[in-house]
């Protein structure tokens, strides 16, 4: 059951009980895939569910592991300062206590600071900071050093382009993940880098789905998805064990 306000940009609205703010773009395409297409659903056995979200953005995807896993601890990271702010005021709102860790910094390969263009919605992405919306010395975390210091049972990536960077960096980390999904975009002027990330994953006995974003239907004579990208795609990754459990 949702509940709306829509005032231009933004709602405020209550799902699952709880109050949160977004603005009503990404609040529409976000609880249509996460909440009515259950696209983060899977079966769990275990005690203890530990979620790393890089990419929280206001809190939509965290708000679904919490509920739907209750004994779920969840790790969030949003780079965006201001998106950030109404991520906490979100989740303040959910009585989860310490089952819920937020970081306002990046995902990326270095702890220290980076260029961030902000969009205020949901695709603000790192990269050499220009434009109106550019932000300065946004803080970065070295994800790689978060997962030698914790165990992640379930890795959750949107970072509007780092994952191509960040995936095979980490991606000798991941032994012990049973569950990954990232959204992957392809920029018209730059490498893809797609095989790296296969590779990587491939390495610690992944298996992949893949579902295509773009609503381009003419890939050859297309070159842009109207976003910047020549494709976007989500691939939702997986051991063998589990997917025997699914059937």
């Amino acid at each position: 059951m949702v509940n709306l306000i829509y005032n231009g940009q933004n709602c405020d609205f209550s799902v699952l009980g709880y109050s949160f703010a977004m603005p009503f773009r990404c609040f529409r395409s976000q609880y249509r895939s996460i909440f009515i297409e259950d696209e983060y659903d899977f079966p769990w056995e275990g005690e203890e569910l530990r979620v790393l979200d890089l990419g929280a953005n206001f809190g939509m995807s965290c708000l679904f592991f919490l509920s739907r896993f209750p004994q779920s601890k969840v790790t969030a990271f949003e780079a965006d300062p201001a998106i950030f702010k109404t991520l906490k005021s979100n989740l303040d709102n959910i009585d989860v206590g310490s089952r819920i860790e937020l970081f306002n910094s990046a995902a990326w390969i270095a702890d220290g600071v980076l260029g961030f263009n902000a969009d205020g919605m949901d695709g603000g992405a790192v990269a050499p900071a220009n434009g109106e919306n550019a932000l300065n010395n946004i803080p970065c975390t070295d994800i790689k050093r978060i997962m030698k210091e914790n165990k992640f049972d379930v890795v959750k990536i949107d970072i509007e382009g780092a994952e191509k960077t960040l995936i095979p960096y980490i991606a000798e980390e991941l032994s012990d993940v049973s569950l990954i999904m990232f959204e992957y975009h392809s920029e018209c002027d730059s490498d893809q880098k797609l095989n790296d990330i296969f590779a990587g994953l491939a390495a610690q006995q992944f298996r992949f789905h893949i579902r295509s974003e773009d609503d381009v239907m003419n890939p050859f004579t297309s070159s842009s998805d109207g976003h910047g990208f020549e494709n976007r795609v989500v691939i939702y990754c997986y051991k063998q064990q589990l997917k025997k459990i699914r059937n």
